[in-house]
């Protein structure tokens, strides 16, 4: 393409990066040192804090891509009624090992344009000339349909399993407890 490298990828204003939080390889209570299975039955086994919960779900990024209540624009699966839907294993699960089961429409594709730059994330949008992706770190990028020279679908969930990897299981356990708190519509 002639176009303009502008022409091809437009952002959105207002949007940061997610940021994976560090964890510290040395902290055995850290879930990124611990066996998830043994971590899944531990948090199952604790009734966490709904108020650290939902302040985890925002310090832990969650927010930049969940919608929580109906009237948001939803970024990635919505769980408004999350905690209806799933059953608490389920809810662990999809936050440790998001790519075992990934939500209806959020499927990871990888474009490649004409110019060799490859954009990874979920389609939110896509017209006869254009389509919008939701990229993995969490922002949007308009391309143009006559510069993409590959679509390839992915197994992988865009959800980084990282992101819990610096919490506690108590801290999870919270987490957890706020999810499953999510059961109205509104």
């Amino acid at each position: 393409g002639i176009a303009s490298i502008a022409s091809t990828t437009r952002k959105p204003v207002n949007e940061k990066p997610i940021v994976i939080p560090k964890f510290d390889a040395n902290n055995p209570k850290q879930i990124g040192n611990l066996d998830k299975a043994v971590v899944t039955k531990n948090v199952l086994a604790i009734d966490g804090n709904i108020a650290r919960g939902k302040m985890l779900f925002t310090r832990q990024s969650c927010i930049a891509c969940h919608t929580y209540a109906d009237g948001q624009t939803p970024k990635g699966p919505h769980l408004v009624d999350i905690g209806k839907r799933s059953k608490p294993i389920e809810l662990v699960e999809s936050v440790l090992l998001p790519s075992r089961k990934i939500a209806q429409g959020f499927d990871t594709y990888t474009f490649v344009t004409d110019e060799g730059k490859q954009v990874v994330g979920f389609v939110t949008r896509e017209s006869a000339q254009s389509i919008s992706v939701r990229q993995t770190n969490g922002t949007s990028v308009e391309l143009d349909k006559k510069t993409i020279d590959a679509r390839v679908k992915q197994d992988i969930s865009m959800m980084p399993k990282e992101l819990v990897n610096n919490l506690t299981v108590d801290e999870l356990a919270d987490l957890l407890a706020y999810l499953r708190s999510l059961k109205s519509e509104g």
